[in-house]
């Protein structure tokens, strides 16, 4: 137990957990897993101890394949389950999965339950050992030592995250006028900014949204995204994948004036020359001369190949 209080990051989490756990319930193997629920169920070992290397394995594979993962899905429920709660008498030992796999490796009874559940992910705790069903005594110790264990964990987490910002913010001290912005990475308010960020989203509201739509989309999105008419957005990931942190970087602007980048993103946006001329206070023909000037610069020799070379490289959205 004192291992679990004193650990200070999710891997020291699932270590100790690994530990303690195994001696409450005197259990042979002991694993710590993912399923991310999101668009289909996928199994990860997070960790393992003593037996199961190969039902980890087939877990990887077919996760909906073992009755306590089916059971979880269809009840949501956060008690502890075991095989035998859902499958008693011989219908176990019966089961394809025991047969193939559990008796193998010596194993006969599983329990299983959530540990955390968050962002459309759950960290599920399996202990499995070759006796009897985990009885009542057990099942009590586990219970407690689950308690405390969710309670370390969203400390550790809150340690991370204030980690993850720390670090953002020490980027700081090299560039007093940095563009940083920390948010959540599934959705929220925007942790925090720098004075030089938060102005920037003052024509830019709704970017944290912009954002969080991206990378649910596409999570390994990295082509420019742009804030304003000088810099770009770069976004990392931290606190194992919990928060983004966004730096704004001045960007190539391709030789590119104001007016000539302002001209191209009305033009990107579907507006007829003349709209756009309207929509910048100019005149169609000094709109369409910002647009010569433009396309020369680009190498372009039409509307649309412009647009998509100064879109590519960031410049417009």
């Amino acid at each position: 137990m004192q291992r679990l209080l004193e650990s200070q990051t999710q891997e020291e989490v699932v270590a100790a957990v690994l530990v303690g756990a195994g001696a409450l319930a005197h259990a042979d193997g002991v694993r710590v897993a993912e399923l991310t629920l999101d668009g289909g169920v996928r199994y990860r070992v997070v960790g393992l101890r003593g037996s199961g290397v190969d039902i980890a394995a087939r877990m990887v594979v077919d996760p909906l394949g073992h009755p306590l993962i089916r059971h979880y899905l269809t009840t949501r429920t956060t008690e502890l389950v075991s095989v035998d709660d859902i499958l008693p008498g011989r219908r176990w030992i019966e089961h394809p999965l025991y047969r193939e796999v559990y008796r193998p490796e010596g194993l006969r009874s599983q329990i299983s339950g959530e540990l955390v559940h968050s962002n459309g992910a759950v960290t599920t705790l399996s202990l499995a050992r070759g006796g009897s069903d985990f009885d009542a005594r057990e099942r009590e110790s586990l219970a407690r030592y689950r308690r405390i264990l969710r309670t370390v964990w969203g400390r550790v987490r809150q340690w991370e995250q204030t980690n993850a910002v720390l670090t953002a913010l020490d980027h700081l001290a090299e560039d007093d006028g940095a563009l940083v912005m920390v948010l959540p990475a599934h959705g929220g308010e925007v942790l925090y900014s720098t004075r030089s960020f938060a102005a920037a989203l003052e024509a830019r509201p709704l970017l944290s949204d912009e954002l969080h739509d991206l990378i649910r989309e596409s999570p390994l999105h990295r082509a420019p995204i742009p804030l304003d008419a000088d810099h770009t957005i770069d976004v990392s990931w931290a606190s194992d994948g919990d928060l983004i942190v966004v730096r704004g970087i001045r960007r190539d602007r391709l030789g590119l004036s104001t007016r000539e980048i302002q001209a191209l993103q009305a033009l990107s946006s579907g507006m007829t020359a003349r709209a756009a001329a309207s929509e910048l206070g100019v005149a169609t023909s000094t709109l369409n001369k910002h647009l010569e000037h433009a396309y020369a610069k680009l190498g372009a020799h039409d509307r649309v190949t412009a647009v998509t070379i100064a879109r590519e490289h960031g410049v417009i959205r």
